[in-house]
């Protein structure tokens, strides 16, 4: 039987590399979920101080209240001992699952107000409505709230995304495995095909940090918190609030991620002139509405030639 020690050192090292860039390339680069804890035992959210803190400023400091379905856009009692406590992924973000889910592997996000954010909470539910069949809008699931009102509301549970921006392109690095092109360029196009359909509504995120642009289980290229999210009044209007989004998205993401992605000179050569023009218009902040979609159209008729 042939085996890996009758191959020479040097052939064993390239069979290797072959090995896990072909690896790499089937996955497309898509499959980095964090380890979480899914033990059996559920502890409950009450058991976290800032679910606490939020409850004892309530009057009656109940554990069964209100929930908001947006699918169901019903209001039901909601009892917070159902929701297991994974970890604490920000001060104010939990990692959770319900204690019902069997598999014990659908995590959700659970994003808590404090009562002064009202306003904020308000926000982020008025700009989710208006872009909630965008792909690439983060999912809310439930409005938790004290009353049959969003007037004490102060938390919602969202899907939960397995990796940002960093963590994406740490994996690879540690990896030692670049990401693959066509990678590179389905979240290119993503990023811009969802920043244009939430743009033409007339809404600019204005807060696309790491942290905020999130990659699903598949890879998939998700925002979140649009709490300071803007939204311009005038759809009509010759011009659109959008360069600080383009600017972000192409400064602080695209051109972090090609510094791990396999790619000819000239390719390289091409995302950095898009990096560049982007950038350039970005700084204008308010952009002519025809010179934005021009651009977007231009540069993914490009990517599409790569």
């Amino acid at each position: 039987m042939f085996t890996m020690t009758q191959l020479t050192p040097k052939f064993s090292a390239l069979w290797l590399g072959l090995f896990l860039m072909s690896f790499y390339a089937k996955s497309d680069g898509n499959t980095h979920p964090d380890n979480i804890n899914t033990d059996d035992q559920c502890i409950s959210i009450l058991t976290d101080s800032n679910v606490r803190e939020q409850l004892d400023s309530l009057p009656a400091n109940p554990s069964t209240i209100n929930s908001y379905s947006i699918d169901s856009e019903d209001w039901k009692h909601f009892d917070l001992n159902d929701l297991c406590l994974i970890k604490q992924v920000g001060e104010r973000f939990l990692l959770v699952r319900d204690r019902g889910d069997a598999s014990k592997t659908k995590t959700m996000g659970l994003k808590i107000f404090k009562p002064e954010d009202n306003a904020l909470l308000k926000k982020e539910l008025d700009v989710y409505n208006e872009l909630k069949t965008n792909p690439i809008v983060t999912k809310i699931h439930h409005v938790i709230s004290t009353t049959h009102s969003f007037d004490q509301a102060f938390m919602i549970l969202e899907e939960s995304h397995e990796s940002d921006v960093w963590k994406y392109t740490n994996k690879a690095r540690e990896k030692g495995v670049p990401i693959m092109k066509k990678t590179l360029v389905r979240i290119t196009k993503q990023f811009l095909e969802g920043l244009s359909l939430m743009h033409s509504k007339n809404i600019s995120h204005t807060d696309l940090h790491s942290g905020n642009l999130m990659f699903d289980a598949h890879g998939n290229v998700k925002l979140v918190d649009f709490d300071n999210a803007e939204i311009h009044p005038d759809q009509n209007s010759a011009t659109l609030n959008v360069g600080y989004d383009l600017y972000q998205v192409f400064e602080h993401v695209i051109s972090h991620l090609m510094m791990y992605t396999y790619m000819s000179g000239h390719e390289r050569r091409l995302y950095e002139d898009l990096t560049s023009e982007f950038s350039s218009i970005g700084k204008q902040g308010i952009v002519p509405r025809e010179t934005y979609n021009r651009l977007i159209q231009r540069t993914l008729y490009k990517l599409d030639t790569l």
